[in-house]
């Protein structure tokens, strides 16, 4: 019985900080689409890059959960800032993500959203009522059923 190979445990995630070729086969599935929705900015801004690069006019959203950090440090500012200024809408979940944008990445924020998974302060609504900050459960009235 022969052994697999030993390859470099992480390579990807050391050097590369993204992922090229989920980038790459989005960029070719693209022809014929209307959107790309890059569901991390690992893949989101590569997209992006090779998109501004090809001059292809489809509309991009990406969905960051991290600030766009580690795909920045990999692209280096410049190519990351050049990326970025062809996504279309940015979506990011914690209202602390804006205060980066605003000093990083300022053409960003017109098109950005917040939208809120219950990461940082905000009023969440469930089923049974509205939960404040610090958990407890303030219920609506419910008529009573006779």
């Amino acid at each position: 019985m022969r052994a697999a190979p030993v390859r470099p445990a992480g390579f990807r995630k050391r050097s590369l900080r993204f992922y090229p070729v989920a980038a790459v086969a989005a960029f070719f599935r693209s022809f014929g689409r209307d959107a790309v929705i890059a569901y991390s900015a690992q893949v989101g801004l590569p997209i992006a890059l090779l998109f501004r690069l090809f001059g292809r006019r489809i509309k991009l959203v990406v969905f960051d959960v991290e600030s766009l950090g580690r795909v920045k440090v990999a692209m280096g500012p410049g190519g990351g800032i050049l990326a970025a200024r062809r996504i279309d809408l940015l979506i990011y979940a914690s209202s602390r993500q804006k205060n980066y944008y605003e000093k990083n990445y300022p053409f960003l924020l017109k098109d950005s959203r917040f939208i809120p998974i219950g990461i940082g302060p905000y009023e969440k609504k469930t089923a049974g009522g509205t939960r404040n900050r610090s958990g407890s459960r303030a219920r609506a009235a419910r008529p009573s059923v006779s």
